[in-house]
C-alpha cells in the first residue's frame, strides 16, 4: 500500500511539472499577479493593524481595553476578561489578526491552549473596507456588504456565546495590571507582524498557482464560468470578483465563502499558529458559522433590497503605486538583518 501511495505521488509530480512548462506562461502570470496583489493591497492594508495589535498584546495593554467589557467577556461570552479587546481586534483587522495575537498569548502564558483553540473560532472575520471592496465589484449598493459584513458577525457572536455554554473559563482577578512599552517592544512587534506578513503572501502566492491549474483544467472540459469562480474562490477568496452574472441569487452563498475565507486565507492561519495548537475545533466551527451566515443574509435580504449594477467599480482595482509598500519590505528585511547581527556580536 505505502509503495502504492509513493507511486501516485510521483505520477502527480511529474504531471504537475509538466504541465508547469507546457502552461508556463499563464503560470507565471498568475504568480506575478499574487505579487502584485500582496504588494499593492495585502501588505498596505494589513501591516499596520498587524504591529499596531501586537503592540498592544506584548504591552499589555489588552488587559486595559478589555476591563470595561469584563462582564459581556464573563457572562456572554464566556471567555477570560483580558481578553475582549482581542476578540474586538478580530472584528476589525481582518482574518489573520485574531490568529496572530491568540498565538502571541499563548507564547506568553496567558491563556492556555483550550481557550486558544475554542476562541480562534469567532477571532476570525474579514475586515470591513476587504468586504465592502469585494462586494462592490458585485453590487452597486453598499448595503449588500453591509449585509454580508453584518451577517458573518452575527453568526459568529452566536456561534461564541453557544460554545460558551460548554466552556470551562479561568478568570482573572487581578485589579492592577503592568504595562510595558519599550523599544524592544516595538521592534519585536514589527519583526513578527513581518514574519507573519510574509507567511501570508507566500500561501497567496501558492494559492495562485492552484487556480492557475483549476482554470486550466476547468477549461478543457468545458466547465460553466460561475462554477469555476465559485471554486477557485473556495481557494482564493478574492476571486470572487470574477462573477460575472447573476450575482445577487447568490449573495447567501457568497456571504458563506467570505465567511469560511477560503484555504489560501485557512493556510495562513496554520503558517502563523503552526503547532502551538490543534485547528480541528476551528475547522469545524467554519463550516457551522459559513451556514449561519448564509441563512442570515437570506433573512436579511428578504428586508432589505439591493440594486445591482453592470458597472460596479472595484474600488481595489485603482492603481496604487508600489514603491510604498518596497520601502516597507527593504525596512523590515534591513531591521531583521540589523537585529541578527546585533545578535551575533554579543555571542562573540
Amino acid at each position: 500500500m505505502k509503495h502504492l501511495k509513493n507511486i501516485v505521488i510521483s505520477v502527480f509530480i511529474t504531471g504537475i511539472s509538466i504541465l508547469t512548462l507546457i502552461y508556463s506562461e499563464k503560470i507565471s502570470s498568475a504568480i506575478i499577479n499574487s505579487v502584485e496583489r500582496c504588494i499593492k493591497v495585502v501588505i498596505p492594508s494589513l501591516f499596520a493593524f498587524m504591529v499596531i495589535s501586537s503592540v498592544i498584546i506584548k504591552s499589555g495593554l489588552h488587559k486595559y481595553f478589555s476591563r470595561p467589557f469584563r462582564l459581556i467577556s464573563r457572562y456572554i461570552l464566556h471567555i477570560n476578561e483580558n481578553l475582549f479587546s482581542v476578540f474586538l481586534m478580530s472584528f476589525t483587522g481582518g482574518y489573520p489578526v485574531g490568529a496572530k495575537n491568540l498565538a502571541e498569548l499563548y507564547d506568553n502564558n496567558e491563556i492556555s491552549k483550550k481557550e486558544a483553540e475554542r476562541m480562534l473560532s469567532f477571532c476570525y472575520m474579514p475586515s470591513p473596507a476587504f468586504v465592502m471592496g469585494i462586494s462592490s465589484v458585485l453590487y452597486s449598493s453598499k448595503k449588500a456588504g453591509i449585509i454580508i459584513y453584518l451577517s458573518i458577525a452575527v453568526s459568529t457572536i452566536l456561534f461564541a456565546v453557544i460554545s460558551g455554554f460548554f466552556a470551562k473559563v479561568q478568570y482573572d482577578n487581578k485589579s492592577e495590571y503592568k504595562i510595558k512599552i519599550s523599544s524592544e517592544t516595538i521592534i519585536s512587534s514589527v519583526e513578527s507582524s513581518a514574519v507573519s506578513l510574509f507567511k501570508i503572501c507566500i500561501m497567496i502566492i501558492f494559492s495562485s498557482v492552484i487556480i492557475a491549474f483549476v482554470d486550466i483544467l476547468f477549461s478543457e472540459i468545458g466547465v460553466n464560468e460561475n462554477i469555476s469562480v465559485i471554486t477557485n474562490s473556495l481557494i482564493e477568496i478574492t476571486t470572487l470578483t470574477d462573477f460575472k452574472k447573476d450575482i445577487f441569487r447568490f449573495l447567501p452563498f457568497i456571504t458563506a465563502l467570505f465567511s469560511f475565507g477560503g484555504i489560501s486565507v485557512i493556510m495562513q492561519i496554520k503558517a502563523i499558529v503552526k503547532d502551538r495548537f490543534s485547528l480541528k475545533y476551528f475547522f469545524i466551527s467554519r463550516i457551522i458559522i459559513a451556514f449561519l451566515s448564509a441563512i442570515v443574509s437570506e433573512i436579511a435580504v428578504k428586508f432589505i433590497s439591493i440594486t445591482v449594477s453592470k458597472e460596479a467599480i472595484y474600488i481595489g482595482s485603482r492603481e496604487n503605486s508600489v514603491l510604498p509598500s518596497i520601502i516597507l519590505i527593504i525596512m523590515i528585511i534591513y531591521l531583521l538583518w540589523d537585529k541578527k547581527t546585533v545578535a551575533k556580536r554579543k555571542n562573540m
